[in-house]
């Protein structure tokens, strides 16, 4: 598969792949905490900002080529 970035990215796109990397880094943070039973309030916030803004950015900077990485190579 062959990603060209040939088009500028507008504020509305921007906000939808961040928020779409976003739920994508809540579900992760939610497998971390059930699978690792993180109970504390610090390590509950910890994983769940972290996981989500990393997401987030990860898809927003990222583009096609954050989503072909975690689910292209079927």
């Amino acid at each position: 598969m062959k990603i060209e970035d040939d088009h500028e990215v507008e504020e509305p796109e921007q906000v939808s792949r961040f928020v779409c990397g976003a739920i994508l880094g809540l579900v992760c943070a939610l497998v971390l905490i059930l699978r690792f039973e993180l109970l504390s309030p610090l390590s509950l916030l910890a994983t769940l900002l972290g996981c989500m803004f990393g997401c987030g950015l990860g898809a927003l900077f990222g583009g096609d080529r954050f989503w072909y990485a975690l689910f292209g190579h079927r």
